[in-house]
């Protein structure tokens, strides 16, 4: 299942404003290349490496999207998704679950906290892209 960019591009299109997108993850050179390549099909994206940070940033400001690391000193990746999903602010915004790791278990627990796909490490470019339908498909 790709993330809902279709969603996100209706959403913005009576506005002409980029989609505001957040990028989580505790290892900067990610949160660096996801968000290149974000800005570069014409999104708003910033990125934090602090998952605190992340959380009371989602808590008061609107998101189209967010990407969360799934591994993060608490909170992580999971609990970030349930936050979002609990919130006022942000509960119906895309969420992209960013991982190394294939591990069914706990992939089930991140679609039920919410999350809507799994970009998997290490980030590709063109997959990317074509997620958020800029790129050849």
């Amino acid at each position: 299942m790709a993330p809902d960019f279709a969603r996100i591009a209706h959403a913005r299109k009576n506005d002409r404003l980029p989609a505001r997108i957040l990028v989580v993850d505790d290892h900067a050179p990610t949160c660096e290349l996801i968000s290149e390549i974000l800005c570069s099909a014409g999104m708003d994206v910033d990125s934090v490496t602090n998952s605190a940070e992340a959380a009371a940033r989602l808590a008061r400001e609107k998101f189209h999207a967010v990407f969360l690391d799934m591994r993060m000193p608490p909170p992580d990746g999971i609990e970030l998704a349930r936050q979002v999903r609990a919130s006022a602010v942000n509960a119906s915004t895309v969420i992209v679950m960013i991982t190394g790791e294939e591990d069914r278990t706990v992939m089930a627990r991140a679609f039920e906290a919410g999350v809507e796909f799994f970009l998997f490490k290490p980030v590709e470019r063109n997959k990317l892209l074509r997620l958020s339908g800029k790129g050849r498909r």
